[in-house]
């Protein structure tokens, strides 16, 4: 689960399409489904995720995804 607090933002699961978020939007992700997040273009975002279980290495960060 990812709760934006401040900014914008935008979110995808790998194959699907890029949702801008907002400030009070709530997202969440299947257990095992690859998605990545991060601030939108020329902006800044905070956020609280939540995460259940244990964090594996292929929970890291890829910053060669092409998506």
């Amino acid at each position: 689960m990812l709760h934006v607090t401040k900014g914008v933002g935008l979110v995808q699961t790998r194959g699907g399409e890029r949702q801008e978020i907002r400030a009070g939007d709530t997202v969440s992700c299947q257990p095992g489904e690859e998605h990545w997040h991060g601030a939108a273009p020329g902006t800044f975002m905070t956020h609280i995720a939540v995460t259940e279980g244990k964090i594996t290495s292929a929970s890291l960060f890829d910053r060669n995804a092409r998506w």
